[in-house]
């Protein structure tokens, strides 16, 4: 959260592309996760809501009608939609939970492919067997869409 006094003025994440080599191979990497999450930092702009982006190590925050998001973004692309939700289930129960870290009350996974059904009952196991408050989105290309109960603002 800003310290008070600061001023909260977001500028978007560089979205250009840059090549990385590995031992393998050289690849260009287009930095699809930016662009998502400079997506939706402008959508929730526009509905007058103030996103903070990577703060400690989250992607995005924000406050709406009276409750806290935490939001993971998870580009599928090589990796696949199930490593994803695992990386990002994992980083959001240690952004929530670890030592030290505040407790958001609206945990959301938004990836940039809509899931099958296996990964949403997944999601939703994990949201009603262990109580997390954890929701499933995604970006298809002009709107932002849930696949199980809305957490109020999507």
């Amino acid at each position: 959260m800003p310290e008070p006094g600061q001023a909260n003025v977001r500028v978007d994440l560089a979205e250009d592309r840059y090549f990385r080599e590995s031992r393998e191979n050289l690849k260009e990497i287009i930095p699809r996760h930016n662009a998502l999450s400079n997506i939706l930092c402008r959508w929730l702009e526009a509905r007058n809501i103030v996103p903070r982006q990577e703060t400690q190590d989250v992607d995005v925050e924000f406050e709406h009608g009276g409750c806290s998001y935490r939001v993971e973004i998870k580009i599928t692309y090589g990796a696949g939609v199930r490593h994803s939700l695992r990386e990002a289930i994992g980083q959001l129960l240690e952004y929530n939970i670890y030592p030290g870290r505040d407790r958001y009350d609206k945990w959301i996974v938004l990836l940039d492919c809509e899931p099958d059904q296996q990964h949403i009952e997944y999601v939703n196991a994990l949201r009603t067997e262990f109580n997390l408050p954890l929701h499933l989105a995604w970006h298809n290309s002009e709107e932002f869409a849930f696949c199980d109960p809305c957490p109020g603002i999507f």
